[in-house]
């Protein structure tokens, strides 16, 4: 009798239960589940992860802590459901760990026409970070190793690739996987072209990513995007893209519904209660700008570059003096970020006072003149190796000191553990804001940064500087490194004329915008409302954003300041009482290295440049703030004030005030005045100077009081000033 009996047929992956991670990408995701569900798994839609005791494969792209500390299921790629599949054989999920640090997961290698003991080495390699090796071809293998063109092997798949043996040595020496375009023959660009060429080449094929989605990947998402981001010229250009996306863009009345919060600046958190955030992600705009390249959802945290960094100041750190070249775009901002949360200081310019430079390529200006000058030449891993262990690293490892091309873009790839979403919640509640008055400046706008450097080229000519992304150094008249008090208001000046009139300063118009004031009122400390200045430039409302956002609350009064934020001297009143009482004189772009760095920082390193007006007006401004601190310039001096006088009396009285010095009244006797008293008039008032002259006194003219406010010298015997 014949047996009908037959067995059934068991698929591939009959009772696995699978689950599929958003940051698959819904496109492919789809195309899983279709391939996973022929062939007898179970797709799992939801689970708790923490909870999970029937859920075998989690599918993901990228992994953090959240998922890397569970341990009752397997963390696999979605390349291992295609060789499965392939092979016909359940791949073992140890070779396809989504791990940043096992970058050669996924790969099954052998290797053709190398020799034996650099084939050893090849494997080793392979193993030790997460791939496999096959001494022959067979279903499965991904990649061919060789220096040929082509191979004589039949029926190779046409997704293997045949690659050059560079890109292994390359991903090992960096301890991170690298793109591999330029290694894939026929052809290889690595043999080819130079290293500028390659990564000229990479910048604009990394651009052409951002296209426009062909279908709504971001459907039902939620974001709460910081209103500075999409100032930004970054968003201008990308924003259209994020609309494409089908993202639900939140207002700050709603933030507490986000998937996802996006910040520029973690102290923007200000305005968002941290009892409401404790479960949401809040990521940085290198997260939100790489969604948008790869279009799909990326896990928070994955990478480095996606949270906000913890000021180490690392001891060791906080004399190096760093500077930066041949890294671009997101990348360089992200770098800078990294110089900051180690207390480490930021230059965009290179002088013979730089102690480090990191290196995207060995070229350039700058490349050339650290060898020249003997400065520490590195690439950037150092600094990220130095955040992960907490520790300033020796830059004797031969892992900081290589640079193959594509060197960009692996920037911030690197996973650490520590810096969770646990971690950031904590830093938020902990308070951002430190009480360190460090100062840096990152040129958001490159045509600030180009201005600046051609101030620095006529700082001074024995210091030499490069590089178009120039920084400026600082006088203050506070030489202290303890925190300001609380720091204050910012807001526009309004002064329209120059109180110094020469030849030269009247071709030169000073813009409404160009100083801003920053103040501290002790009577402000414990009220929870700040003064707000109204403006209706954009400008200004960002400025005081800025200023809010690291602490900070607003004032109008000069009077109040302890900074005084400026492109240039500017001959105001508001410049001329600054120099007496306010506690830094700096460059005005401290205040975007602050907010970019995410405290306040140093004011040491962002002097205010002028030396065409310090030249004009022989003076200089170093000096002059030196000796404001030690005794005010008019400290028991008393001034009478004609009325026709030019700025007018009630500026003048403000102005000598500030100063240290008296303004007597209208009507003022003559003999109670002392022998160190001045008459200050103007040709107006011509007809009062006999009468002055014969009881004894020098009559002068306003730029009596501003020229020695400016130099910090009285120029009592200068007959130019002197009108009677």
């Amino acid at each position: 009798m014949e047996n009908k009996f037959k067995l059934p047929k068991i698929e591939l992956f009959s009772n696995l239960n699978i689950f599929l991670d958003e940051s698959n990408s819904p496109s492919i995701n789809f195309v899983l589940k279709e391939k996973l569900i022929k062939r007898g798994a179970n797709i799992i839609d939801t689970i708790d992860i923490h909870k999970n005791k029937i859920l075998n494969y989690y599918i993901t792209t990228d992994i953090n802590q959240d998922i890397k500390s569970i341990k009752n299921f397997n963390l696999v790629t979605p390349l291992w459901v295609d060789i499965s599949i392939k092979t016909n054989i359940v791949q073992n999920p140890l070779f396809f760990n989504p791990d940043l640090s096992l970058f050669f997961s996924g790969i099954n290698a052998i290797v053709v026409g190398i020799n034996e003991r650099d084939c050893k080495e090849l494997y080793s390699s392979i193993e030790t970070f997460g791939g496999q090796w096959s001494p022959t071809y067979k279903k499965g293998v991904t990649h061919i190793i060789t220096l040929f063109n082509s191979v004589k092997i039949k029926d190779i798949d046409e997704d293997v690739k045949i690659i050059l043996p560079h890109w292994f040595e390359d991903c090992v020496k960096l301890k991170r996987r690298i793109p591999d375009k330029i290694y894939l023959h026929p052809n290889p660009s690595l043999l080819q072209f130079g290293t500028k060429y390659i990564n000229q080449l990479y910048t604009k094929e990394q651009a052409l990513e951002f296209i426009e989605p062909s279908y709504p990947y971001l459907k039902d998402k939620k974001f709460y995007i910081d209103p500075d981001i999409k100032k930004s010229n970054d968003y201008e250009k990308y924003g259209p893209l994020l609309q494409k996306s089908g993202v639900t863009i939140l207002d700050n009345k709603n933030f507490d519904q986000a998937d996802y919060i996006i910040l520029k600046n973690k102290n923007n958190i200000y305005n968002i209660k941290q009892t409401q955030i404790s479960n949401i992600p809040i990521v940085t705009e290198f997260w939100l700008y790489d969604v948008l390249r790869k279009k799909r959802i990326i896990r928070p945290y994955s990478k480095l570059c996606y949270s906000f960094l913890e000021y180490l100041d690392l001891p060791k750190m906080e004399n190096n003096i760093i500077t930066i070249t041949n890294y671009h775009g997101q990348a360089r901002k992200y770098i800078i970020q990294l110089i900051y949360a180690l207390g480490a200081k930021f230059t965009s310019n290179m002088t013979t006072e730089n102690t480090h430079i990191i290196c995207g390529e060995c070229c350039g200006k700058k490349y050339e003149k650290a060898i020249e000058w003997n400065i520490e030449i590195i690439n950037h891993i150092w600094l990220e190796e130095s955040y992960r262990n907490r520790c300033v690293q020796a830059l004797t490892k031969p892992l900081y000191t290589y640079y193959p091309p594509q060197l960009n873009s692996i920037v911030g790839d690197i996973y650490v553990e520590w810096n969770n979403h646990q971690h950031i919640v904590s830093l938020f509640q902990q308070g951002v804001t430190t009480t360190t008055s460090s100062s840096k400046e990152v040129n958001e706008n490159y045509h600030e940064s180009e201005e600046m450097s051609n101030q620095l080229s006529n700082v001074n000519n024995s210091i030499k500087s490069f590089d178009t992304n120039a920084n400026s150094n600082i006088y203050t008249n506070n030489t202290s490194t303890s925190s300001p008090q609380i720091i204050g208001t910012l807001r526009p000046v309004e002064d329209k004329n120059d109180l110094l009139k020469t030849p030269l300063s009247k071709n030169r118009k000073s813009k409404l915008n160009d100083i801003i004031t920053i103040s501290s009122d002790s009577s402000l400390k414990d009220n929870n409302k700040a003064i707000l200045i109204q403006s209706d430039n954009q400008s200004a409302s960002s400025k005081m954003r800025k200023i809010k956002s690291l602490g900070g609350n607003f004032v109008n009064n000069i009077n109040q300041c302890t900074h005084l934020l400026t492109k240039k001297i500017a001959k105001t009143e508001k410049f001329i009482i600054g120099i007496s009482i306010c506690k830094y004189i700096i460059n005005y772009q401290w205040l975007n290295s602050s907010y970019y760095a995410g405290r306040m920082l140093d004011e040491s390193q962002f002097p205010l440049i002028d030396k065409l007006i310090e030249k004009e007006f022989s003076f200089s401004l170093k000096k002059t703030l030196n000796s404001s601190k030690h005794k005010k310039i008019l400290e028991n001096r008393g001034f009478i004030i004609t009325p026709n006088v030019s700025p007018s009396r009630e500026v003048l009285t403000r102005i000598i005030i500030s100063a240290g010095g008296e303004v007597y009244p209208e009507g003022t006797l003559l003999n109670s005045l002392k022998v160190t008293d001045f008459i200050i008039s103007s040709p107006q008032d011509k007809d009062l100077w006999s009468f002055y002259s014969s009881k004894g006194f020098k009559v002068y003219n306003a730029d009596f009081v501003l020229f020695g406010i400016l130099r910090q010298e009285l120029p009592i015997k200068n007959k130019l000033l002197i009108l009677a």
